[in-house]
């Protein structure tokens, strides 16, 4: 076991010495680099992030099926976004791929804000309120982009979900039945506040 770390040591310096393939990350995770694959930096943490690839593709599937319209299926393409942009980041550990691993966790998570944001509300709100927020994500990508401050990022990350539980919350208050108001906090927990619209939705409210 030992000389196995050694070796995984030993091709970590040779990536971290080659400018085009060595890490440059800026923050680190659990996990040796390179110890199982030697051209997979954090093969677990990759590895993690295939079911939320499979799910995304499950959802886009079903909701094809369904003939939902195309602002419903925003939230599984973001999710699909995390998937595969966190894989590649580490995979590789390098500050590019990393971008677009915590851009990614941004955008799905307007994605959500925009579906519970716009529930019940009239076209011209809807296109108001949807532009608004993306203007405000693009703004904020760019400054992302610029700065690359995780610690900004986790803030407005943090924010964005603290606002999607308080609204969520909100909307399953807004339920008159009181079963479908206890199924949509069961679903709710599993973070579906997508659902939780839909019971609003089914009451007539």
């Amino acid at each position: 076991m030992s000389r196995r770390l050694e070796n995984a040591k030993d091709r970590q310096s040779e990536f971290e010495d080659n400018d085009l393939q060595g890490p440059n990350r800026l923050s680190s995770f659990c996990e040796e680099d390179y110890i199982i694959h030697p051209q997979i930096a954090e093969f677990m943490n990759t590895l993690s992030n295939l079911p939320y690839i499979l799910f995304a593709l499950q959802g886009l599937r079903r909701s094809r099926q369904r003939g939902e319209p195309w602002h419903r299926t925003l939230p599984y393409l973001g999710l699909l976004s995390v998937g595969i942009g966190s894989a590649t980041f580490h995979a590789s550990l390098k500050v590019f791929p990393q971008l677009v691993d915590s851009l990614s966790m941004l955008y799905a998570t307007a994605f959500v804000m925009h579906q519970i944001t716009i529930h019940n509300q009239l076209p011209e709100e809807i296109f108001r309120r949807s532009m608004m927020l993306a203007v405000a994500v693009l703004f904020f990508s760019v400054i992302h982009c610029i700065l690359n401050d995780l610690n900004l990022h986790s803030m407005v990350f943090a924010s964005m979900i603290i606002y999607i539980a308080m609204r969520t919350s909100q909307m399953i208050k807004n339920i008159k039945n009181r079963d479908s108001r206890n199924k949509a906090r069961k679903r709710t927990r599993l973070g579906s506040a997508q659902r939780a619209a839909e019971e609003d939705k089914m009451e007539g409210l």
